[in-house]
């Protein structure tokens, strides 16, 4: 809004309200219905899950396993709500002094609370007493900016465009936890009901963050065709300790507009641009982590409240800010008056000082320590190509192609170390390291062992031969991804769709190793019939007091491939159920695929109104669409589960537990122009 002549003003806000019920849960989780069947056999009808409890209200164990609930017990005796509210805005106002000179000033804020209800009625497996869970989340980030532009004609052909400014930060975490257990009327999920009670006011998630700025740059430019861009910043904040709080990190940028300096009217070439740029990035600690945090426990000695440290990394109060060095080259051509285009980027980007969390003894009262203890090493290539294959008076075509290759490398660790776990799977026998000259992410597990022609060794018992220590059995990190978007425009119509690409990066499937531990896959068929009936006769022997000969197995089970000690194909059959479980039980070799995938990611129709029907109205277009998300997995590589299911969210990614099918979305928009 343009308050006088020289002073423009601008406002703006955003409110989200969240509201969910029965959040779909992970791993083995008692609320991950996917969990509760991922084991179930082929032939048992799960209407009869439906007699879940007893007429004394107790959980009827079907499974014998605590962590594999019976999924209508979930449903109907376990939930969890959240909701989430939150609130953004900003205001900003500019005033122009002259043509060269201008001031703006901005505060902004982003607030939200989050609060999370998990209740687990009692005899829940792993839960027997019930469970209450009360979590309450707010956090509040406050930015308040002031800077001041200033441009203007040098000598000759040259122009300056100069930046100073500063910017202060302070944000704001609050985490309350609350904790009932030993329910006193099962059904009722109210935190009085509960018969223990803990509460937990200062976690590590009670953090304060504030970061002061102060940041300029200086482009100067020659006929707006080269430009040569100075910036630099420093920072101060409070996550660092005193001694290391403030860095400075600075960048140059340099390009040139090629089509503006040359005729390239004779060539097929309608726009050249080239750009370097070679910069610094700072980047401060994790709220908290040079701190210690404290909290009672809800018990007490002699009439004293009992206290204990919370959390198990051990604070360092000598921790430094992050630095990132990159280089990057770049490249923009069009072709025939832009129909057809590419941008190229290469780049190389080298982490020091990258915080990363170690184990350590326990006996230090700790698992692990948060430490400056990697550099980290990223180079790679980024190629954008656009082309407009058909133009009409009233037809469109547009088609884009992007491709992104990323090679990364651990450089160095803290002196003494190797390599550092990111992620692991103790029951399932994996780990997810970043080993020094490796790349990032190495999935180590114990593995078969192969005889000189690659063949399987299989033991005298007809099940493999383990390797006796870890070894490295694939990679998480992808070969290359990318997308293909295609556009069509009819008159007012446009029809959109996005596919999106990744090629390589393992996953380990912890879904995949239960379903063949349990024998639900169908790939553990093989040799079950002969199996079976070979089982049948040696009891219908037993039985008969074992007179006359004993059944002969004449071969009948599962016959391993691969070959023996001796080199001579193995011709040992042993029980199906035998042999997997042995496999499932040491090794995730088999486990883990390539994760690559071909998804149809997003589809939408659009149409934008005729202005006729409006004219009347003071907007500038009007237009509704339909979208769809998700909606079909074109190629995959891994069975029964969706490539992009991860363990967790965190640097661990490779990792796939009891995930759930990925949700396809539907919805409409309306967007109005003012």
């Amino acid at each position: 809004m343009k308050v006088t002549e020289k002073l423009t003003v601008e406002a703006r806000g955003n409110l989200l309200l969240e509201d969910v019920t029965n959040r779909p849960a992970l791993t083995d989780d008692v609320n991950n219905i996917g969990n509760g069947l991922l084991s179930i056999a082929g032939n048992f009808d799960q209407a009869w899950l439906k007699n879940y409890q007893n007429e004394d209200g107790s959980y009827i164990n079907y499974t014998g396993n605590p962590y594999r609930a019976n999924p209508y017990w979930t449903i109907n005796k376990t939930t969890n709500n959240s909701d989430k509210k939150r609130v953004g805005g900003a205001l900003t106002a500019k005033y122009q002094f002259n043509e060269k000179l201008s001031a703006q000033a901005s505060a902004g804020t982003d607030f939200y609370t989050f609060n999370f209800e998990n209740f687990y009625d009692k005899y829940t497996p792993s839960r027997d007493g019930g469970v209450l869970q009360l979590r309450s989340i707010s956090m509040k980030e406050e930015n308040y900016q002031a800077m001041i532009n200033y441009v203007t004609p040098l000598f000759g052909d040259f122009k300056l465009n100069a930046m100073a400014g500063g910017n202060l930060m302070r944000a704001r975490n609050t985490n309350r936890e609350i904790t009932g257990q030993e329910i006193v009327e099962p059904g009722k999920n109210i935190i009085a009901n509960f018969k223990s009670i803990r509460v937990i006011d200062a976690p590590a998630g009670n953090t304060s963050r504030a970061i002061h700025s102060v940041f300029g740059n200086a482009e100067f430019s020659w006929r707006d065709q080269v430009f040569v861009n100075f910036q630099a910043r420093n920072d101060w904040s409070s996550t660092l300790p005193p001694s290391n709080w403030s860095y400075f990190y600075p960048s140059l940028d340099l390009s040139w507009v090629v089509s503006k300096s040359l005729d390239l009217s004779n060539t097929p070439v309608s726009y050249a641009k080239l750009r370097a740029s070679f910069g610094k990035v700072g980047s401060d600690a994790i709220p908290g982590s040079a701190d210690f945090y404290y909290a009672l426990t809800g018990l007490t000695f002699d009439g004293k409240p009992m206290g204990e440290i919370l959390g198990t990394t051990v604070p360092n109060d000598n921790i430094k800010p992050t630095f990132k060095v990159s280089q990057e080259l770049g490249a923009e051509i069009g072709f025939l008056k832009d129909r057809l285009s590419v941008d190229f980027t290469w780049y190389n980007e080298e982490t020091k000082d990258a915080i990363v969390i170690l184990p350590i003894a326990s006996s230090s009262g700790y698992n692990d320590a948060l430490l400056n203890a990697a550099t980290l090493k990223n180079q790679g290539v980024e190629i954008l190509v656009r082309a407009t294959p058909v133009k009409l008076s009233d037809f469109r075509w547009d088609l884009s192609f992007n491709y992104a290759r990323n090679r990364n490398k651990v450089v160095k660790l803290a002196e003494g170390l190797e390599t550092f776990t990111i992620a692991q799977a103790r029951w399932a026998g994996a780990t997810i390291t970043g080993d020094v000259g490796e790349k990032f992410g190495s999935i180590y597990g114990v593995d078969f062992t192969y005889n000189d022609k690659g063949e399987m060794i299989i033991a005298g018992d007809g099940k493999p031969v383990y390797s006796s220590t870890p070894m490295l059995l694939g990679n998480t990190t992808p070969d290359w991804t990318g997308g293909i978007t295609n556009s069509f425009t009819w008159r007012g119509l446009e029809l959109r769709a996005v596919i999106d690409i990744r090629v390589g990066g393992d996953l380990f499937s912890m879904s995949n190793l239960n379903m063949y531990g349990q024998g639900t896959a169908p790939a553990t068929l093989p040799g079950r019939d002969g199996w079976n009936e070979y089982s049948r006769e040696i009891r219908a022997w037993q039985d008969g007091g074992s007179v006359g000969a004993e059944p002969t197995q004449q071969n009948r089970g599962y016959i391993a491939p691969g070959a023996k000690d001796d080199g001579t194909p193995n011709d040992v059959a042993i029980s199906p159920s035998v042999y997997w479980r042995s496999v499932s039980e040491t090794t995730p070799r088999p486990f883990i695929y390539d994760g690559g995938f071909v998804k149809l990611r997003d589809i939408g129709l659009n149409y934008t109104l005729p202005k006729s029907l409006y004219k009347r109205v003071p907007v500038q277009n009007i237009t509704v669409g339909l979208i769809g998300r998700n909606l079909w997995i074109i190629s995959k590589n891994t069975p029964n589960i969706d490539p992009e299911s991860n363990y967790n969210n965190g640097n661990g990614q490779g990792f796939e537990y009891g995930s759930l099918p990925g949700r396809k979305r539907y919805g409409f928009n309306v967007l109005i122009k003012l």
